[in-house]
C-alpha cells in the first residue's frame, strides 16, 4: 500500500492543504510551528479515527474548514480514497471509495488495507517522532514481540499462522465425541452401511473379476505414487542442498582460515589482566608518593615494626584525646570569658546611653523635684482675694439692720434713722479692711509663683506643668534603671574576673600536655614541633604503607606469571598474540553459527549432508535436479494413464451394481473406508506437522535469531560504519544486546543518545519490511528523527533510507534545511503554502 496524496480540509493549524507524495521517498520541510507534527497526527487520525472530544490530540480546526480530510491510496492495481469526516461518534465517520469503480466500500475495508495492523503497532513502527524513537520497547509489546519472533517459511508464510490453521483444519476433520467434523460423519455412515451389508450376500463372478482388476490397478497406482513420492523427496533434498550450498562454501573457507592460524595456549584474559596490573601498579606508586607528600619532609618514610607502630599509636592516641579535651576546655573557657566581657561592655554602653539622656546630678534632680512639689501645691490653692461670702453675709446683715431700723423707726423715727446710719458706717469700715488684706495676700501668692517658675525654667505654667512633671517622672525612672544596671555590672565584672583566671589555668594545662607530646615525639625520633594533625597524618600513612607495598608485590608477581605463561616480556608481542587469538575465536564462532544454520536446514541428517557435500559439487547437484524433474514427469504420466484405466473399470463395475444392492453397499463402504483412511491420514499428517512446527519453533528460538533482528543488524552496521555488527535478543530475556566489531557486548542504555536512536530506527526499518513481506506494506512516517546524528552517520542513514525506499515508501518530516538538501529536489515538499509542489 502506498500513499499518493494527503488532503487536509481542517486539522489543527492546517487548512486547505494538499500534498502529493512520491512513490518511494518524500521529504516534507517546514519551520517550527508550520504543522509537521500535526500532519503526522492527521495521517494517524484519518486511518484510525479522531481522539476523544476535548483531547489535545483531536486537533480541532483552528483556521477554518471542516474537521478532517482524505488520503489517496494505491494498493496493487486498486486505487482508494479514504476520508475521515466529523460524525456523532467522537472518532468521526470513515468513507472509503474505490476510485476506479466509484463504489463506496464499508468501513471494514480499512482493516484489509491496513492488514490488521493495530493503532499502537502503527504508531510504534510506522508513524513516530523523536520521543517515540527514543522509547521503543520492542520486547514489552505483544504485537511487536510476536512479529519479532515469527518463524517464516519462504518469505511470506509464518509458522505461527500455519500452526493455528493446522489446528482449525484438524478440528474440521475429526474431534472426539464430535458429530459435525467430516471424519465423524463418515464413521457414522460406515457403521450404517456395515449394518446393511450384513443383510445382503449376493455377489457375481464378473463383479469379483472387475473388482480384482480395480484392486490390481490401484495397487500399481499406489506403487507409482510411492516411487513418485520418493523422487519428490529426493528432489526436495537436492533443492535444499542447492539452497544451502552458499553457506557450506562459507564454512569451508572459514575452516581453511582457521587451519592457517595457530591456536596458542594463552592465559584467559591475559591481555586485560596485564593492562589492569600495569594500571594498578601506577595507581599504587602514585598513592605511595601522595602519602609521602602528606607528611613532614623531615620525616624519613620507612616502615615501622608493628609493635613499635602500635605502641606509638596507643601513646599518641591517649595524648591526642587529652589534648583534644584540653583544647575543648580552653575553647569553652575562652568563649565563656569573651561572652562575659561582651555582656560587661553591653551593660556599660546601656548605662552610658541612659546617662546621656539625663541632665545634671542626682542632687540637682532632688532640688528640681522639691521645687516642683512646692509649685504644684501653690498651683493647687486658689489665689487669695476678696471673700465674696463675707460680703454677702455682711450685706444680709445690713439689710436686716435696715429692716429692723425701719420697723423700729416706724414707731420711733429719729432713733431708727440713727441706728441705720451707724450700721451703714460699721459695714463700710469692715468691707474696706477686708479688701486691703485680700490684695496683700494676692501679691505674695504671685511673687512666690513667679519665683518658683523662674527657678524651674517654666515660662507658661498653665501649659508646661504637665510636660515638666512627665519629664521629672521619666528622669526618675532612668536614674532607677541606672542604679539597677550598675548593680548587675558589678556582679558581671566579678564573674568575668573569675572566668579570666579559669582561662589562664586551662591554657596552662594544655601547654603541659603539649610539652609531654614533644617528649613523646623525641623518644620516637620525630620532630618535636609536629602538630597533632601532622602526627595523625604520619600515623595514617604508616598504617596504609604496608598494604600498598603488599599490593605492589602481588601485582609484580602477577605480571611475572603472565610473562612466564606467554614466554615473553614484550607487552606488544603479547597484545598481538591475543589479537590473533581473538580473530581465531571469531572465525570459530562464525563457523559454529554456519553449522547451526546448516543443522537447521538438515536437522538430524546434518552429518550425512556434510559427507554428501564433501563428495560432490554444485554442477553435479544441478544435474541431479534436472534428472529428477524428468523422472517425476514420466511417473506422473504413467499414473494418469492408470487413473484412466481405473475409471473405465469402475464404470463397468457400477453398471453391474445398478441391479445389485450388495455391491452398491460394498462400493459405498469402500468409498467411505477410503475416505475415512484418507481423512485419517490427512488428520495424522496435520498432527505430525503441528508437532514438527512446535519442535522447529522451539529449536529456532534457541538456535536462531529472528529475521527482523538480522535485518536490523545489517541496517545498524550500515549506519555506524560497521562499528556495531549484530543486534540480538538473548533467549528467555526481554531485552536487546548489541555486539561491537571487536566482540564487546553492550546494552542499549550503554550507548549514546544518538546511537540508541540509530539502533531503534534500524529495528523499525527491519520491522516495517518484515511486516510488509508477511502481511501488508504501510508507508513509514518519521518526524525529525535525524537531529542527533553526527555528519557521517547522518549521511549513512540518508543513503539507507534511499535504499529502503526503493521497496518501501518513506515520508520524512523535518525543520532542518540542511537535512532536506541531502535529498533530490523533486522529493522535497515545502510546508509553507505550496506543499503540493516539489522544489
Amino acid at each position: 500500500m502506498k500513499l499518493e496524496q494527503i488532503k487536509i480540509d481542517g486539522f489543527g493549524i492546517l487548512h486547505n492543504l494538499t500534498i502529493d507524495l512520491e512513490p518511494d521517498l518524500t521529504v516534507i520541510y517546514g519551520l517550527n510551528g508550520s504543522g509537521k507534527s500535526t500532519l503526522l497526527n492527521f495521517v494517524r487520525s484519518c486511518l484510525y479515527g479522531f481522539y476523544q472530544r476535548g483531547s489535545q490530540q483531536r486537533y480541532e480546526p483552528i483556521k477554518g474548514g471542516n474537521h478532517g480530510g482524505s488520503l489517496r491510496i494505491i494498493d496493487g492495481e486498486q486505487q482508494y480514497l479514504v476520508s475521515r469526516v466529523p460524525d456523532r461518534r467522537s472518532s468521526g465517520a470513515l468513507i472509503i471509495e474505490d476510485l476506479k469503480s466509484g463504489i463506496s466500500l464499508s468501513e471494514n475495508q480499512i482493516n484489509d488495507l491496513l492488514g490488521g495492523i493495530s493503532q499502537s503497532l502503527f504508531e510504534t513502527v510506522y508513524a513516530f517522532g523523536l520521543d517515540e524513537l527514543q522509547q521503543l520497547k520492542l520486547l514489552d509489546n505483544n504485537d511487536l514481540n510476536s512479529l519479532l519472533y515469527s518463524i517464516g517459511i519462504g518469505s511470506t508464510i509464518s509458522l505461527a499462522d500455519i500452526e493455528g490453521k493446522l489446528i482449525n483444519a484438524m478440528d474440521r476433520i475429526y474431534k472426539p465425541r464430535g458429530r459435525k467434523p467430516e471424519l465423524n460423519q463418515v464413521l457414522d455412515q460406515l457403521q450404517e452401511i456395515n449394518s446393511k451389508l450384513r443383510e445382503s450376500s449376493r455377489v457375481t463372478d464378473e463383479y469379483r473379476q472387475l473388482k480384482g482388476q480395480i484392486i490390481a490397478a490401484k495397487k500399481a497406482a499406489a506403487e507409482i505414487r510411492s516411487e513418485l513420492d520418493v523422487k519428490k523427496q529426493t528432489l526436495k533434498r537436492v533443492e535444499l542442498m542447492l539452497e544451502a550450498w552458499p553457506q557450506w562454501q562459507k564454512l569451508v573457507v572459514i575452516k581453511q582460515n582457521l587451519e592457517r592460524i595457530p591456536n596458542r595456549n594463552l592465559p584467559v584474559d591475559g591481555a586485560e589482566k596485564l593492562t589492569q596490573a600495569k594500571v594498578e601498579l601506577e595507581r599504587i606508586n602514585s598513592a605511595y608518593y601522595q602519602a609521602a607528600a602528606k607528611i613532614d619532609p623531615r620525616i624519613e618514610l620507612q616502615l615501622l615494626e608493628n609493635r613499635e607502630y602500635q605502641q606509638l599509636l596507643s601513646e599518641f592516641s591517649a595524648f591526642a584525646d587529652q589534648i583534644e579535651q584540653a583544647q575543648i576546655q580552653v575553647n569553652v573557657a575562652e568563649e565563656r570569658y569573651q561572652q562575659a566581657a561582651v555582656e560587661c561592655r553591653e551593660l556599660q554602653n546601656q548605662i552610658t546611653a541612659i546617662e546621656d539622656q539625663i541632665d545634671g546630678s542626682e542632687d540637682e534632680f532632688l532640688v528640681r523635684k522639691r521645687l516642683f512639689e512646692q509649685l504644684k501645691q501653690i498651683d493647687t490653692n486658689p489665689e487669695p482675694g476678696f471673700n465674696r461670702l463675707s460680703v454677702l453675709l455682711g450685706a444680709v446683715g445690713v439689710c436686716g439692720w435696715l429692716v429692723a431700723a425701719f420697723l423700729f423707726s416706724s414707731s420711733n423715727y429719729n432713733l431708727g434713722m440713727g441706728i441705720t446710719a451707724g450700721v451703714l458706717v460699721l459695714i463700710a469700715v469692715s468691707l474696706g479692711t477686708m479688701l486691703v488684706k485680700s490684695n496683700r495676700a494676692a501679691v505674695r501668692h504671685r511673687n512666690t509663683l513667679k519665683e518658683l517658675t523662674t527657678k524651674l525654667g517654666i515660662t507658661n505654667p498653665e501649659f508646661e506643668m504637665l510636660s515638666f512633671e512627665q519629664k521629672l517622672l521619666r528622669e526618675e525612672e532612668l536614674r532607677q534603671e541606672i542604679n539597677r544596671l550598675s548593680q548587675q555590672l558589678m556582679q558581671l565584672e566579678a564573674r568575668t574576673t573569675a572566668y579570666r583566671q579559669d582561662l589562664a589555668a586551662k591554657h596552662q594545662q594544655k601547654a603541659l600536655l603539649l610539652e609531654q607530646l614533644r617528649n613523646l615525639l623525641k623518644r620516637y625520633h620525630l620532630p618535636d614541633d609536629l602538630t597533632v594533625t601532622e602526627v595523625e597524618t604520619y600515623l595514617q600513612v604508616m598504617e596504609t604503607l604496608p598494604n600498598l607495598l603488599q599490593e605492589k608485590q602481588l601485582l609484580e608477581q602477577q605480571l611475572k606469571e603472565i610473562y612466564q605463561a606467554c614466554q615473553t616480556n614484550d607487552p606488544e608481542q603479547i597484545a598481538h598474540w591475543y589479537r590473533v587469538q581473538a580473530e581465531r575465536e571469531q572465525l570459530a564462532q562464525e563457523a559454529a553459527n554456519l553449522e547451526v544454520v546448516l543443522q537447521t536446514y538438515f536437522g538430524t541428517e546434518y552429518k550425512d549432508a556434510v559427507v554428501f557435500f564433501e563428495g560432490t559439487d554444485k554442477e553435479t547437484l544441478m544435474q541431479q535436479q534436472e534428472d529428477l524433474k524428468a523422472d517425476i514427469l514420466q511417473l506422473s504420466l504413467r499414473l494418469d494413464q492408470l487413473q484412466q484405466n481405473i475409471g473405465g473399470l469402475t464404470a463397468q463395475k457400477e453398471m453391474i451394481e445398478q441391479s445389485y444392492k450388495h455391491e452398491e453397499y460394498q462400493l459405498e463402504r469402500e468409498v467411505l473406508q477410503a475416505k475415512a483412511r484418507e481423512l485419517a491420514v490427512k488428520w495424522g499428517s496435520l498432527k505430525t506437522c503441528q508437532w514438527v512446527i512446535g519442535h522447529v519453533s522451539r529449536k529456532y528460538e534457541r538456535e536462531r535469531q529472528p529475521r527482523v533482528l538480522k535485518a536490523a543488524s545489517e541496517y545498524f552496521a550500515a549506519i555506524t560504519d560497521n562499528r556495531y555488527t549484530r543486534v540480538y535478543a538473548p533467549i528467555g530475556m526481554k531485552e536487546l544486546k548489541i555486539e561491537t566489531a571487536n566482540g564487546e557486548i553492550l546494552a542499549p542504555h550503554q550507548l549514546s543518545r544518538g546511537t540508541v536512536e540509530q539502533l531503534y530506527l534500524a529495528i523499525r526499518f527491519a520491522l516495517a519490511l518484515q511486516i510488509g513481506a508477511e502481511k501488508v506494506e504501510l508507508p513509514i512516517f518519521a518526524d525529525d528523527i535525524l537531529v542527533n546524528f553526527d555528519r557521517q552517520r547522518l549521511m549513512n542513514t540518508v543513503e539507507l533510507m534511499k535504499l529502503i525506499s526503493k521497496q518501501h515508501q518513506i515520508v520524512l518530516l523535518t525543520c532542518h534545511e540542511n537535512i532536506a538538501k541531502l535529498f533530490a529536489p523533486q522529493q522535497v515538499r515545502y510546508l509553507n503554502g505550496k506543499a503540493n509542489t516539489a522544489c
